[in-house]
């Protein structure tokens, strides 16, 4: 596949191609100023700055989530464990999902954010920037407050598709 002739691009074979790249799972979460809650599964995340701390997310204009953009000013980013791939299916299906978050243990963090429990990470972020990006928007948020789960080393990865889990060490 080559991208010089966008008019016969396949958006489902650029898709698959990126899907070739193995991620880390997270959970976004924002909460609006009314106390509701809302979050979305996402591997399209990065680091971005170490000073001052930095990351980005990038939400699909189609998820529902993209309709809050206009009305927070903070989000979070949670990283799953492997024992959450429950998690993360619940927030990878479209539409809203049942208050607070569809039963899915959390606590309020830093920021007024959601934060699921038993994650390995987790992130409040103040957005910085929003940026137009095809179909997504680009959040770069300011990190706030974040936590390590020390006891917790194995992380959920998506592949091709599919939920991965880690290998041995090489």
């Amino acid at each position: 596949m080559t991208t010089q002739d966008n008019e016969n691009f396949d958006a489902r074979a650029f898709r698959n191609a990126m899907g070739s790249f193995a991620t880390g799972v997270t959970v976004v979460t924002m909460a609006k100023s009314d106390g509701s809650l809302k979050a979305m599964t996402a591997n399209a995340f990065s680091s971005v700055s170490l000073e001052p701390p930095m990351l980005l997310v990038c939400i699909d204009k189609g998820a529902s989530m993209h309709e809050w953009l206009d009305d927070i000013d903070a989000f979070g980013v949670n990283i799953l464990s492997d024992e959450q791939q429950h998690v993360s299916n619940i927030f990878a299906s479209s539409g809203t999902h049942p208050e607070p978050l569809s039963g899915i243990p959390h606590s309020i963090g830093p920021l007024g954010i959601p934060i699921i429990n038993g994650v390995m990470l987790w992130t409040s972020c103040k957005i910085i920037h929003k940026y137009p990006a095809g179909d997504h928007t680009i959040l770069v948020g300011q990190v706030e407050a974040l936590e390590n789960n020390q006891t917790i080393n194995s992380p959920l990865l998506f592949h091709s598709g599919k939920y991965h889990q880690l290998g041995e060490e090489m």
